[in-house]
């Protein structure tokens, strides 16, 4: 069955990554081992003391492991101990029916082993653990399919392929696969081809194709002739791909159910990665040297070119370690294993650049000192792919000053002689020159503050044999190259051939090298596998404003979150204080992510589902969007200019009387948005620093002490599609039996207790009751709902009467008087 609007936000609250790169990210800060997959084997090493505690060479059958491999994850099944590395063997073999296929190897990483092997199509490269679903989806070059297998299969000892999805038009292509583990896509897959003009959308929850969208008519003539890199962005709920054969980035708003095409990049290109915190999509431009930085922007709206990093080396694909510094987004060390040419032969000496490389061609020697930095000789002659240039005689020879060694008789085979035989890749023989390889890292959140603009060279961590040329290249041209790495805890392992075959260690928290461990064959890839199970990700309870936010407290004026009590009076709007009765969050130590919304006056942070006021309307900070009116306590309004997802120390949710607060001057509320959809009415249960109004002033920003538990544009309940109350109407219902119970004795609510995130147990429950009512269809949440709206009215009905003297006197006067009247009428 597909995913629902309310599952998406429920899953969106469950679960802290975005777009994922592999699907095996959320077990890098897990104690565990690196497995490194070398030609024909295995290597588990230990980061700590930098050993090989064990190899592994043979499969289930006592079969030689292959001579090659190409991507592979970590994956566990849920509620379950079992542990599994699934790697894609990069040797094709013919079938029994005569077909060329492939495997997927299935290692049990607790008793390391290999304890199947799944057949695929042929040339599968690279793979992709959606572990949402429990399935490994593995992408063939050569039919251009995916090859979805089922954790469970594995499990029930089945060695079949549960799914083959088509992921081309006409014909295949190599390709990759976006799909976003936090629900904020639904069920919705993206897939590129590096040979044909579509982008194509999958459902992930049915392994199906489900559309293309076709772009030729969106990008410059002669440019982007497919697609290969991809990238989400939960900011702006858009697409990134790296064009090939040139042409950019491209750039698509994959808002609701469509695909439109935004902007072409046409001067940036590379690799597409999305910053874990959400708050930059970068891009390692691996010929440039460079580190393109994006700033996503508005829905709809082309995203920034906010920074660029230089990065000389050809740096390969990023790995994110996590700094301690909380002031600001991007707070991660990103470091790049680098692919330069590390051939001696090929730096020229006096500038120290690489004169060969598969990005400058190494071809079309001009001079002997060309020939000396192995660049080749074609033969100019021949249309392209083109020949060494090769002669028959020495008499030739003498005529052409760049064959000079087919002066020598001695040189020919054949009756004919190679003028450059050992240029380019072709040239096997040579010292090593490591200092332009190695590793670099950059500190993201100094790129974004300014104070860094280049990549810091960790020296002496190994280099890689480059890349062969392909079947379209002159003779002995280099092809790409890539350097597989990946991080586990504060260490990033990547593959090396020289000085020797090795997988080289860098402690990321220090930028340096730890050491470098021998392995048996040349190494391919590498995984990081947990020494245990690691339960599933789940975001602690985020449900209020980050420890940046300030408040106007009575007789105290700005004063933050964290130094808020219950019993203080807050500002709720211009001239009005409340009292906050009780925190729905306070931890001064919890990490989370929240929602930066900018306007020219101010900025607020609240967590994606915590509400605040636009134009009269409580709506879920995470439906904003640039351009959007909110509401400021002074009965003002300022327009949203700046959207950042940052990540803060800290979060705090104090409760008013009216649900309403003002957070740095704007107008927010205590609760928050439970059902999503597209409506404006929502489930709200509470949150924030609860003030007997359930509204607050932050930071000068009319706010609700609740957050909205419902999702989408709306401030209304939907149940079956129809409109009910508004949010904040009945969430400050549900809350009336707190307040009540604070009104009657304050003192239980100085003694409220609150669970190990600093959640109160009161928001606990109601959190929990509003995640059950949302799993269920609407007869069962209409036929839950109305009994219980009804007793929380009636409760609410009662606090009124309490609190309002007028009313409460007018109803004893009616009681009075009518009870006088029936004893007259007796």
């Amino acid at each position: 069955m597909k995913f629902s609007p309310i599952t998406a936000a429920l899953a969106a609250l469950a679960t802290p990554a975005h777009s994922v790169l592999y699907g095996d990210e959320w077990v890098q800060d897990s104690q565990g081992k690196f497995w490194a997959f070398y030609s024909g084997g295995v290597a588990i090493i230990d980061p700590e003391s930098c050993t090989v505690e064990e190899t592994i060479t043979q499969d289930n059958e006592m079969a030689n492991l292959p001579a090659g491999w190409s991507d592979g994850v970590y994956m566990q099944p849920k509620d379950s101990d079992d542990q599994y590395i699934l790697m894609n063997s990069r040797i094709n073999r013919e079938n029994v029916a005569g077909d060329s296929v492939s495997d997927v190897y299935i290692f049990d990483t607790k008793e390391r082993e290999v304890i199947a092997k799944v057949e695929t199509g042929p040339r599968i490269v690279h793979s992709y653990g959606v572990w949402t679903k429990d399935e490994f989806w593995t992408h063939s070059d050569g039919d251009g399919h995916f090859y979805v297998i089922d954790l469970e299969d594995i499990k029930n000892d089945s060695t079949t392929v549960g799914a083959k999805v088509k992921a081309h038009d006409q014909r295949p292509f190599h390709g990759k696969l976006m799909w976003n583990e936090d629900g904020m896509l639904v069920n919705r897959g993206f897939a590129t081809a590096t040979g044909e003009q579509f982008l194509f959308e999958l459902d992930i929850e049915t392994d199906q194709f489900t559309d293309q969208y076709d772009f030729s008519m969106d990008v410059k003539p002669g440019t982007c002739s497919g697609l290969h890199a991809i990238a989400y962005s939960s900011i702006n709920n858009h697409i990134y791909t790296e064009c090939s054969g040139g042409g950019g980035i491209l750039e698509f708003n994959v808002e609701g159910l469509g695909i439109q095409f935004v902007h072409q990049h046409l001067s940036m290109t590379g690799s597409l990665y999305e910053v874990p915190d959400g708050s930059y999509v970068i891009a390692t431009n691996k010929g440039g040297n460079k580190l393109h930085v994006f700033k996503p922007n508005g829905n709809g709206m082309q995203s920034s070119l906010a920074y660029d990093v230089e990065v000389p080396g050809y740096p390969s694909t990023p790995q994110f370690y996590p700094l301690d510094n909380v002031d600001g987004g991007a707070d991660y060390m990103a470091c790049m294993p680098l692919t330069s040419n590390p051939n001696q032969n090929h730096i020229d000496p006096e500038s120290n650049d690489v004169m060969c490389s598969y990005y400058n061609g190494c071809t079309g020697a001009q001079t002997l000192a060309d020939i000396d930095r192995g660049i080749c000789y074609h033969d100019e002659t021949m249309s392209s792919p083109k020949d060494l240039m090769r002669v028959s005689s020495t008499m030739v020879a003498t005529d052409d000053a760049l064959c000079q060694r087919c002066m020598e008789q001695g040189n020919y085979e054949d009756g004919m002689c190679t003028c450059t035989p050992n240029c380019g890749y072709c040239d096997t023989n040579f010292e090593t020159d490591l200092s332009k390889s190695g590793v670099a890292c950059v500190d993201l959140g100094k790129v974004v503050d300014g104070t860094v603009s280049s990549a810091t060279l960790i020296e002496d961590a190994g280099g890689v044999k480059q890349g062969r040329g392909y079947s379209s290249s002159n003779e002995c041209a280099f092809g790409r190259t890539y350097r597989s790495h990946k991080r586990g805890m504060k260490w990033d392992a990547s593959i090396s051939n020289y000085p020797r075959d090795s997988v080289v260690i860098v402690d990321m928290s220090t930028q340096e090298v730890a050491c470098q461990v021998d392995v048996p064959g040349a190494p391919g890839r590498i995984v990081w596998a947990p020494n245990n199970s690691v339960p599933r990700p789940q975001n602690q309870l985020v449900l209020c404003f980050s420890g940046e936010s300030t408040v106007n407290v009575f007789d105290k004026g700005a004063t933050q979150m964290k130094d808020l009590n219950i019993g203080d009076k807050v500002k709720v709007s211009n001239g009005k204080y409340e009292t906050i009765y009780s925190f729905g969050h306070k931890n001064a130590k919890t990490m989370g992510e929240f929602v930066q919304l900018r306007t020219e006056k101010s900025k607020i942070e609240l967590s994606k589902d915590h509400m605040i006021f636009s134009q009269g309307k409580a709506l879920p900070a995470g439906a904003m969007k640039i351009g959007d009116i909110l509401d400021l306590s002074d009965g003002d309004s300022a327009k949203v200019t700046d959207i950042n997802i940052v990540k803060r120390q800290g979060a705090f949710a104090p409760f008013t009387t009216s649900g309403v607060l003002s957070v740095n001057g704007m107008l927010a509320s205590s609760y928050v948005n439970m059902q999503g959809g597209e409506s404006d009415k929502v489930i709200k249960v509470p949150s924030p620093p609860f003030t007997t109004s359930g509204v607050i002033s932050v930071n000068g920003m009319l706010a609700s002490s609740y957050v909205n538990m419902q999702g989408g544009e709306s401030d209304k309940v939907i149940i079956g599609g129809v409109e009910i109350f508004s949010m904040q109407f009945l969430a400050q219902m549900f809350e009336a039996p707190h307040r009540l119970a604070c009104a009657v004795n304050f003192g239980l609510c100085e003694r409220e207790s609150y669970n190990k995130d600093g959640v109160s147990t009161w928001v606990v429950a109601g959190h929990t009751g509003a995640n059950w009512l949302l799993k269920q269809n609407s007869f069962v949440m209409a036929a839950v709902l109305a009994p219980v709206a009804t007793v929380f009215f009636a409760i609410s009905a009662i606090e009124y009467i309490l609190q309002n003297v007028v009313v409460s006197m007018m109803i004893m006067a009616s009681v009075y008087f009518a009870s006088r009247k029936m004893k007259t009428a007796a």
